[in-house]
């Protein structure tokens, strides 16, 4: 090192987490190897992800169905006007590169309920839900606890906001915290045609991007800790009064009739399976692994059959219900709205059984549950991850490209 001459001082060059690693428990080898799951790039969405690569996170994977509005540009860190009409998943992936170009990222493009497949869960340490509303949440929480991975949710209401951490079974989860409102409103959309389900989803929470960025920060601190094995929301919430600026923790306790406290079925990684192996194939081997099988069942609800109430024109459609368009439930010959026909699980002397997971309408990288008797195993689908990882990887490229 060359000796700085008098009236020089030295200046040591600080790589990019020099002031991280300066906190004597950081350990910024485990953000770079960590796999971080965001669900939703709204305005939420882009302040934990725009933090999440500032931070360092490795490996991350951003789902979200919607393009870029005029509206969300007042919010959305991320976005630029001449954004619009692009997806919200792959703009932000590519803002995330250029803050933390080495960072690998990946995107889903698609409704949660109906194209997020449970590897996408499994392949993640930490689950990120930047969502705004219950139906989501619902789901994530269930695919969070099946899968066996922790996640932290994050909610906006105009100048307050909340920040919640579940690992259900071993503490409290979302549907801990639902009271008999929630539930109703939950009940009431269940029992609406799909028509008016979609129309009830069309709108938006107002909100600011002041407190998406108190709230958004929250969440990735939340990620930051329990990378780290700190104390975090474990169970609990935290929660934000932007007008006074009085927060408080919260701590939920177990629900009496909530269902995800049991031990969950294990997972088996079958990489010799995949979206398009036949369910009979499959079958087969959950057979000889469970002494027999009754059924394998769906992580999601998906729609068999659509029939018109007036001239009973029926139309076979597999698709999951969330996927579905209006169009597509209106009756080509007289305009009624059709009545939909569900399937969650397939018997053993089903014909479906010759069918394939694709076929059906189930994402790819998803997990069926073989059950016989009270035995269950999952069975993931792991024939579809490097085709998965491979197509959904965004590599950084100019905006204007």
């Amino acid at each position: 090192m060359t000796e700085p001459t008098p009236g020089q001082s030295m200046v040591l060059k600080e790589d990019r987490f020099t002031r991280h690693q300066s906190i004597k428990w950081w350990d910024q080898q485990k953000l770079a190897n960590a796999r971080v799951l965001v669900i939703g790039a709204g305005a939420l969405g882009n302040e934990v992800i725009k933090n999440l690569a500032l931070l360092g996170i490795g490996h991350l994977a951003i789902a979200d169905m919607d393009k870029i509005e005029a509206s969300n540009l007042s919010r959305s860190v991320l976005f630029r006007e001449s954004d619009e009409g692009h997806p919200k998943t792959r703009t932000a992936a590519m803002a995330a590169l250029e803050l933390y170009p080495t960072l690998d990222v990946h995107v889903i493009e698609g409704n949660v309920l109906a194209d997020l497949g449970l590897g996408w869960f499994r392949w993640a340490n930490v689950v990120v839900g930047a969502l705004d509303n219950r139906e989501a949440r619902l789901y994530v929480n269930q695919s969070c606890v099946q899968t066996q991975r922790p996640w932290v949710d994050g909610g906006l209401d105009v100048l307050n906001g909340i920040v919640r951490g579940f690992d259900a079974p071993r503490t409290p989860c979302y549907e801990c915290t639902m009271g008999n409102a929630d539930w109703q409103l939950v009940n009431q959309r269940r029992s609406c045609s799909l028509l008016a389900r979609q129309a009830f989803d069309a709108g938006g929470v107002p909100t600011t991007i002041t407190t998406a960025s108190v709230i958004g920060a929250m969440q990735a601190q939340e990620v930051v800790k329990r990378l780290h094995n700190l104390e975090c929301l474990d169970g609990g919430g935290f929660v934000y009064e932007g007008l006074r600026h009085t927060s408080y923790p919260i701590q939920y306790t177990h629900g009496k009739n909530c269902p995800w406290h049991e031990q969950p079925v294990a997972i088996e990684v079958m990489e010799q399976f995949n979206s398009d192996t036949p369910l009979h194939t499959i079958s087969q081997w959950a057979s000889q692994k469970l002494g027999g099988l009754d059924a394998i069942d769906f992580s999601r609800e998906l729609v068999h059959t659509l029939t018109c109430p007036n001239c009973k024109n029926t139309r076979t459609m597999f698709i999951p219900v969330d996927r579905l368009k209006p169009s597509e439930l209106v009756c080509e010959n007289c305009q009624q709205e059709c009545i939909p026909a569900f399937v969650h699980s397939v018997e053993l002397n089903s014909e479906l059984m010759q069918m394939s997971a694709s076929q059906l309408g189930l994402p790819a990288w998803d997990v069926l549950w073989a059950r016989n008797g009270m035995n269950g195993i999952g069975i993931e689908l792991a024939g579809d991850l490097e085709t998965q990882l491979k197509t959904s990887r965004v590599h950084a490229v100019n905006r204007e490209d």
